[in-house]
């Protein structure tokens, strides 16, 4: 019998970032397209003025540069920034979406390998510009997004030629429309040629996932030069008529979750749990754990018995997110299931899926239909996947076309058209992916036995003292480095106690040799990825 898909149907049908504006005009009605903070004032841009703004940016860079340059873009998240991404990509130009937490001397390889001819930027990389001016090798043109004192402002240039007209373009499935870096966790990053079919056809496979209309509110909170937060953070979000309120830092995320009250965010698995954490501490503080465990499994089985009272219970925790928040889509590392289960029973849905940059980012992804909580979801439409002595291949339109400049590593990264991802799983009957680990970070043993570090690693994250690990191979010994909650009291004390538990658990070829506590953070990504070549 053939069972229900747990994909939503849509009426999106897009080739290229020019058809998604033109959804952009049909999805919204009078609610605003971005949310943003101008002088501690919500500024509001509604869908004729972005589509305006992002027509116009788009003609000057048509009118600087020939089709097909190279132009970087460099700053944190905010309108001028997503304008001008969209603007280069609909003048039929290629983005370079620079991190901004590069260090300078990483920046400058990245700006010069690429073939920059212009880079646009913000005031929080003025630094960053300067160092960059003295040090590069090609000439290029610097561009502020944002009226900067004594810097040449894209806006100034939109206003001296829009009385000219405004050019249309049309960019093809095939053309590329960014050159977007991996972060880079083991070895040196390489640049994903992402075609404006691959953007497309993302926008369209995660738009199947969530049940959203112009009545939602996303809170873009990730870094814009990464591809989940495009994927699921703007362009998914743009398609179904969603307001997208920009978070400009961090450092201000629960204000704004409370000011802009959010109903679904895109975030990386870090920010759950620091979520999951802060909850239960606050919990425990006032007593009331027991209490707090049989109420949301009593509301659990209420809810299985289609009577949905959970959010109504839980409110004061909801109340701490906007009060609106009901969909977390969950990228760019592994998600813990309980944490996913007991997000469930407050009344917030967790959708885990599975991305790669070079694909777009998106291959699996649970639906707000139907979620199995160990895997990272259902192969999404028009893609196939296949495994092949363990690791993950992907084939279909999502795939990039290629890594830049490096026809070695691309051709080493597919076998028949097959992009080989280095990650290893598994499929079930469902077609349903479940990951167990990274290829490269396999340890593999003198007597042949191949240990997935991903795996231990995430037995020792269940120790909820644990606040980051990672698991290592020396000397044919298998050790493990970990940083401790420090208020959580007597932790280090207890981390040797319950790794000998952990290892009595495991067979004699798994088991950690040693434990090493950290003072300091490991290194990471801009998408809090840890640096796994840089231990202590």
């Amino acid at each position: 019998m053939k069972t229900e898909s747990p994909f939503h149907e849509i009426n999106i049908n897009v080739n290229n970032v020019k058809d998604i504006l033109e959804v952009v005009l049909k999805s919204y009605a009078d609610n605003p397209v971005f949310c943003f903070k101008r002088e501690n004032e919500i500024s509001r841009k509604y869908k004729e003025e972005f589509y305006l703004d992002v027509k116009q940016i788009g003609n000057v860079f048509h009118n600087m540069f020939e089709k097909g340059s190279h132009i970087a873009l460099l700053g944190k998240t905010s309108y001028e920034w997503l304008a001008c991404y969209f603007g280069i990509m609909n003048s039929e130009n290629v983005v370079i979406p620079l991190d901004r937490e590069l260090p300078n001397d990483e920046l400058r390889e990245v700006v010069e390998f690429s073939d920059a001819v212009c880079i646009l930027y913000d005031d929080s990389c003025l630094e960053k510009i300067r160092f960059l001016e003295k040090c590069l090798k090609q000439s290029v043109k610097y561009i502020s997004i944002q009226p900067i004192e004594g810097q040449k402002c894209v806006w100034d240039i939109v206003d001296a030629i829009k009385n000219t007209g405004v050019w249309e373009g049309e960019p093809k499935a095939s053309d590329v429309a960014e050159i977007v870096f991996t972060s880079g966790t083991t070895g040196k990053s390489k640049g994903c040629m992402i075609t404006h079919g691959n953007l497309a056809c993302n926008a369209m496979n995660c738009s199947r996932l969530i049940q959203l209309t112009n009545k939602d509110r996303a809170l873009s909170i990730l870094p814009v030069s990464h591809t989940f937060e495009i994927s699921a953070g703007i362009l998914t979000p743009l398609c179904c008529g969603v307001t997208i309120c920009i978070n400009e830092s961090l450092k201000y995320l629960v204000p704004n979750m409370l000011n802009y009250r959010p109903t679904v965010m895109a975030v990386v698995p870090l920010i759950v749990e620091t979520f999951y954490k802060n909850i239960w501490r606050e919990i425990k503080k006032y007593k009331k754990l027991k209490r707090t465990k049989l109420i949301m499994n009593l509301t659990w089985l209420l809810y299985k018995c289609h009577i949905d009272i959970r959010r109504r219970v839980f409110s004061p925790i909801i109340d701490r997110f906007g009060g609106e928040l009901r969909v977390l889509v969950v990228g760019g590392a592994y998600m813990e299931p309980r944490i996913i289960k007991d997000f469930a029973k407050l009344g917030i849905t967790i959708i885990q899926g599975y991305g790669i940059t070079e694909c777009a980012p998106v291959v699996s992804s649970n639906t707000d239909k139907l979620i199995k909580y160990n895997s990272v979801g259902k192969v999404v439409n028009n893609t196939r996947v296949k495994i092949v002595d363990g690791e993950i291949l992907v084939k279909g339109p999502i795939v990039m076309k290629g890594y830049y400049k490096n026809k070695q590593a691309t051709e080493e990264a597919f076998d028949e058209g097959w992009f080989k991802t280095g990650d290893l799983g598994y499929l079930d009957s469902d077609d349903y992916l479940y990951i167990t680990g990274r290829k490269k970070n396999l340890i593999i043993l003198n007597n042949g036995e191949n240990i997935s570090t991903e795996y231990l690693e995430r037995k020792i994250l269940l120790l909820s003292y644990v606040k980051e690990v990672v698991v290592y191979e020396r000397d044919g010994k298998i050790q493990a480095e970990v940083l401790l909650d420090t208020e959580s009291e007597g932790a280090n004390e207890r981390i040797a106690e319950d790794i000998v538990k952990l290892n009595k658990k495991m067979p004699d070829y798994m088991k950690i040799a040693n434990i090493f506590i950290r003072k300091e953070e490991f290194e990471k990504t801009s998408t809090s990825k840890i640096k796994r070549n840089v231990k202590g």
